[in-house]
């Protein structure tokens, strides 16, 4: 439950018995004072206070990045004006995710061949487009 807005972040109860803060940088969209997110503890800090994240950590962060990218390619007729090139600002703004966290979900989603890499952006590949 986010309980104050910081100049760091968004400061969170977790679980009724733990502060934990979300980084500005680790939020997807805005929160408000109230809101329940489900989150995830990057970090048990020496204090005993949690440094959180909305995305689920490792793979489980790819395969959800993936599908923000995979939905937004279906939304837009299969094509995304996102690149490894393009601003991180970009990025957070289309998707609400981290430009690192986009290329790492692109780079996997080319390896397996669902998404081709253009110039100006990527699109799903025609094997993937039934």
């Amino acid at each position: 439950v986010i309980s104050d807005l910081t100049d760091l972040g968004a400061k969170a109860v977790v679980n009724s018995r733990f502060w934990g803060l979300l980084y500005h940088d680790d939020m997807s969209r805005p929160l408000r004072r109230g809101d329940r997110v489900e989150g995830y503890v990057r970090r048990v800090r020496d204090d005993a206070r949690l440094d959180l994240s909305l995305l689920p950590p490792g793979q489980a962060r790819l395969d959800v990045v993936g599908d923000k990218v995979l939905a937004a390619l279906a939304d837009n007729d299969g094509f995304l004006a996102l690149g490894d090139k393009s601003p991180a600002d970009a990025i957070k703004a289309r998707l609400g995710v981290s430009k690192n966290a986009f290329k790492q979900a692109i780079g996997g989603l080319y390896k397996a061949r669902q998404i081709v890499l253009e110039a100006n952006g990527i699109r799903r590949s025609d094997d993937d487009q039934v």
